[in-house]
C-alpha cells in the first residue's frame, strides 16, 4: 500500500513539474525580480542563467515535440510493465502498482554499476514487487523478463529510427 501511495505522489508531481516547466517562460521575469534579493552573486548567476537557459528551451516549438515522444515512450514502458506483471505474474498490481514497479526499475538502472543497469534493475525490480507480496524467486523472473521488454522495445524503436531516417551503418559511423 505505501509503494502505491508513493507512485501516486509521484504522479501528482510528475504533473506538477510538467505544469511549471510550461509555465517557466511567463515566470521568468518576476522570478528574475526575486533572484536580485539572493545575497550569494555566484548562486544568483547560476540560476539567473539556468533559468534563462530553461526558459529559452521551453519557448522553442522543438522542445514541445521532443516532450511528447519523450512522454510517449515513457507511458509505453509504463504500460509493458504493466502488461507483463499482469499476465506473468500471480499477485495484481495494477496501474499505480506498475507505475512504482516501472520508477523503481528505472531508477535503478539508472545506476552505473554494468552496462544497461544489469543487476540494478533486477534488484529494484526485486524490491518493488516484493513490496506487492511477490516471492523473491518469481519477483526476480518478473524483474528479468521487465529488463528484457524494455531492451526489446528500445531496440525495436531504434530500428523504425533507422529506417525512417534514412541513416545506414556508415553513416552512424562517420557521424561518430
Amino acid at each position: 500500500l505505501l509503494v502505491v501511495d508513493k507512485a501516486g505522489m509521484t504522479l501528482v508531481l510528475l504533473v506538477v513539474a510538467l505544469v511549471v516547466l510550461a509555465a517557466l517562460p511567463r515566470l521568468e521575469r518576476p522570478l528574475s525580480a526575486l533572484l536580485r534579493h539572493l545575497p550569494w552573486h555566484a548562486l544568483r548567476r547560476a540560476i539567473q542563467g539556468f533559468l534563462v537557459h530553461v526558459s529559452g528551451r521551453v519557448r522553442d516549438r522543438q522542445f514541445y515535440r521532443a516532450m511528447a515522444y519523450g512522454i510517449i515512450a515513457w507511458v509505453l514502458s509504463w504500460a509493458s510493465v504493466v502488461v507483463i506483471v499482469y499476465f506473468a505474474g500471480s499477485i495484481p498490481i495494477g496501474l499505480l502498482g506498475g507505475l512504482a514497479v516501472f520508477v523503481a526499475t528505472t531508477l535503478g538502472g539508472a545506476v552505473p554499476a554494468l552496462p544497461g543497469g544489469f543487476g540494478t534493475f533486477e534488484a529494484a525490480g526485486v524490491v518493488a514487487l516484493k513490496g506487492f507480496g511477490y516471492s523473491f524467486d518469481e519477483a526476480l523472473a518478473l524483474a528479468l523478463a521487465l529488463h528484457v521488454s524494455q531492451f526489446a522495445g528500445s531496440l525495436a524503436a531504434s530500428f523504425v529510427i533507422v529506417i525512417t531516417e534514412r541513416i545506414g551503418v556508415a553513416d552512424l559511423f562517420h557521424d561518430a
